[in-house]
């Protein structure tokens, strides 16, 4: 019998194995103990290789109620940006305008401009920080809002379908990780 009957493994097929396998964030935010652990970790993925972006998020305790900055900056310039830093661990219930839209609609948005005022004084901390657009992402548990994580961008973005695509796969895992640190207490 000829060899190429019986098939063998080759290298593609170990690269295929190793894109399925789960990355170092999703285990991260899988086998977290708080959510705010886990929230630190998709903020990570978001921006992991990413010079051009920032992250943060706002959440709650309890699900639904009002919402309070993290209180970290995320990103490979992040410790360049303490007075961007301090502003956002300032922000109030609704966070920039960026988190207040995707609170009111309820689905990611995004900003292709951040303008210089408004935002609560915001805006113009941001641009005079280089920040041009961003884009929000809620976490949503049973219909109520837990979280929301912002990136910004030091470039002129509509929409980053790559940060959308990651955010659409974390969301739902950090809703798991909500639903099972807020039941065992």
């Amino acid at each position: 019998m000829s060899s190429t009957l019986t098939p063998r493994p080759g290298a593609s097929d170990e690269v295929l194995n190793l894109r399925d396998a789960p990355s170092e964030f999703d285990l991260a935010i899988r086998g977290a103990v708080r959510f705010d652990v886990a929230l630190s970790a998709a903020c990570l993925a978001l921006v992991e290789g990413r010079p051009d972006l920032l992250a943060h998020a706002l959440w709650s305790p309890v699900a639904g109620e009002l919402l309070r900055p993290l209180g970290k900056l995320f990103g490979d310039e992040a410790i360049n940006y303490g007075t961007l830093g301090s502003a956002l661990f300032r922000l109030g219930r609704d966070g920039t305008a960026l988190s207040a839209a995707a609170l009111r609609l309820g689905r990611p948005v995004w900003t292709a401009t951040v303008p210089r005022f408004g935002w609560r004084g915001l805006g113009a901390v941001l641009r005079n920080n280089g920040v041009q657009s961003g884009g929000a992402f809620p976490v949503f548990v049973d219909e109520r809002v837990a979280a929301v994580i912002e990136i910004l961008s030091f470039d002129r973005l509509r929409c980053d379908l790559a940060s959308e695509a990651l955010a659409a796969e974390l969301t739902p895992q950090l809703a798991e990780v909500y639903r099972r640190v807020t039941a065992t207490g």
